[in-house]
């Protein structure tokens, strides 16, 4: 069998696959979006956030906190890495938006382990400043600090502009001098606008080539998004499959 892509389609992919990055992180909570806030000025306002809306755990998280301990027990026993390490993340993530930060510092620090025994630093980095995130708005923030500063150094060596980012966004969390703050949230912001905009581009591209709606696109684009050969033809992305 054999499958002819429509050639546009592949390029929009290479382009967006380049822009992404070929490690796959993990969506950061809804509550990094709190980041966008300077937090030499918006101090209560960040904390209100967490501690006043999201400091009970809705049932919504409890039944999600179920979901990934069985995810975690059933990763150990197949002996899968990725997703233990991505359970146990979005399961701290949970409890730091409940403001629960004793129980999301031990899920931080499992999946931490597990990064550094495998030698993987930038996804290690990536859990650091999850870690050092929870213990500034702990008001712990000699270990918000150490932990920011070391994951910083490794995400600026990468190539992924997200990542490049996300660090930026915590140094300046950390940062005592408000100047060079305001400076690393500047880079933050204007990096994460060109992420969107380019994004937006290609799914409007991808949405004109294969006739998808472009909030499908979008959806889809956020995450490993696997399809059969028929379904490639059914979405846009293959024009013709040739079977023997």
């Amino acid at each position: 069998m054999k499958i002819i892509f429509n050639t546009k389609i592949i390029y929009l992919l290479l382009v967006i696959s380049l822009i992404t990055g070929t490690e796959k992180l993990y969506a950061q909570s809804p509550l990094d979006s709190i980041e966008i806030y300077n937090p030499f000025t918006h101090a209560a306002d960040i904390r209100r956030i967490v501690n006043n809306r999201l400091s009970i755990l809705s049932g919504e998280n409890k039944f999600l906190i179920n979901k990934y301990a069985e995810q975690i027990e059933q990763a150990k026993k197949t002996k899968s890495l990725d997703e233990e390490t991505t359970a146990l993340i979005k399961s701290g993530d949970i409890f730091f938006k409940s403001a629960l930060y004793n129980i999301a510092i031990n899920y931080y620090l499992q999946a931490l382990e597990k990064f550094e025994i495998s030698n993987q630093p930038t996804k290690s980095a990536f859990v650091e400043i999850k870690i050092g995130r929870m213990y500034y708005f702990s008001d712990l923030v000699p270990m918000a600090k150490e932990y920011i500063n070391r994951a910083y150094r490794t995400l600026m060596s990468t190539n992924d502009d997200e990542l490049i980012a996300y660090a930026n966004f915590a140094i300046g969390t950390v940062e005592e001098n408000t100047k060079r703050a305001e400076l690393h949230f500047k880079k933050a912001l204007d990096i994460q606008r060109q992420i969107i905009k380019t994004k937006e581009k290609m799914n409007q591209l991808l949405a004109k080539h294969t006739g998808q709606p472009k909030e499908k696109i979008a959806k889809d684009t956020e995450r490993d998004f696997w399809l059969t050969a028929d379904e490639a033809k059914d979405y846009g992305i293959v024009d013709e499959i040739l079977s023997k």
